[in-house]
């Protein structure tokens, strides 16, 4: 599956900062956050539940394998926050927010940024996963919000966080979620508030998942991405991989670059998706014959 392969085991990470000293991180990098509420609720701030799970861990995950998995994960973006690393602020932003949320949503966006910071799946292959990631993240968010309108929500019975991890536990290994995302749904215990889907109905959500998942979007961000390639591209951005992985898995490289000037990179919509079917599913999937600037497609790719 295009998913995601998380480190074996979390190495433990003790706790560094006071519930004083993480506050005052937290405000300096994310505007506002001691107002940020949990779930809109008046006087329910969420940064104290932040603490808490620095400290304790994500209540909802406690006695589970998962609980210091997250827990350590959590001390892991806050001490790197805290020395200063790169892309502090946006890491804790996203926290704060997800702090804002149910703890499925917290636990999702904690292993996120946590992997991130680890490098887990920083290689070209692994930033092409992300990628698809996190287009079957959006066709699971608004297939949720469907179902949910289905049983009469959403609402706080019926939310749409549950929903996806009901979905999750039912569907994700089909549709190409890990293992990972789903052991992580199966301890959401609202998740029970949303029927099994079993038999035709599973079937059809399946089918209905699929269409919802928007391939020429993910393609169109694919070549925008590749595209964007200028000398200032850091070592470890897409773009910059990219032309590394090329000048290893393509028979002519220079095909990648424009044809007048081959300074710029210029690739299409049909090149990604050949991209994709070739770190994935080993060789393009691709009509005998067809070309891409003069040459056989298929041939581009090293077997």
């Amino acid at each position: 599956a295009v998913c995601v392969q998380p480190p074996a085991e979390v190495q433990e990470v003790p706790t560094r900062l006071s519930g004083e000293e993480l506050e005052e991180l937290f405000v300096a990098h994310v505007p506002g956050v001691r107002e940020f509420l949990f779930r809109g609720q008046d006087g329910v701030y969420s940064l104290q539940f932040i603490k808490t799970a620095y400290e304790e861990g994500l209540r909802a995950f406690i006695g589970t394998d998962l609980q210091n998995h997250l827990m350590w994960l959590l001390r892991l973006i806050v001490h790197h926050a805290s020395d200063g690393g790169a892309d502090a602020a946006r890491y804790l932003q996203d926290v704060a927010e997800a702090f804002m949320d149910c703890q499925a949503v917290q636990a999702r966006v904690i292993e996120k940024t946590g992997f991130l910071i680890l490098g887990v799946g920083s290689d070209f292959r692994g930033l092409l996963v992300q990628l698809v990631g996190e287009y079957k993240m959006m066709a699971l968010r608004m297939l949720a919000y469907e179902e949910c309108v289905k049983v009469g929500g959403p609402n706080e019975d019926k939310d749409p966080a549950h929903c996806e991890n009901r979905l999750l536990i039912d569907i994700g290994i089909e549709v190409g979620f890990s293992e990972a995302d789903v052991r992580r749904a199966a301890l959401d215990s609202h998740a029970s508030r949303f029927s099994t889907l079993e038999g035709t109905a599973k079937d059809k959500v399946i089918v209905r998942f699929r269409d919802l998942l928007d391939i020429p979007a993910m393609l169109h961000a694919l070549v925008s991405e590749l595209n964007s390639f200028s000398a200032d591209s850091p070592a470890d951005s897409l773009p910059r991989l990219f032309l590394e992985w090329a000048s290893k898995s393509l028979t002519s490289a220079h095909v990648v670059f424009d044809q007048e000037t081959f300074t710029q990179v210029d690739v299409d919509a049909v090149f990604a998706m050949a991209i994709f079917e070739s770190v994935f599913l080993g060789q393009p999937k691709v009509a005998p014959g067809e070309e891409y600037r003069g040459e056989l497609l298929c041939s581009l790719f090293a077997a």
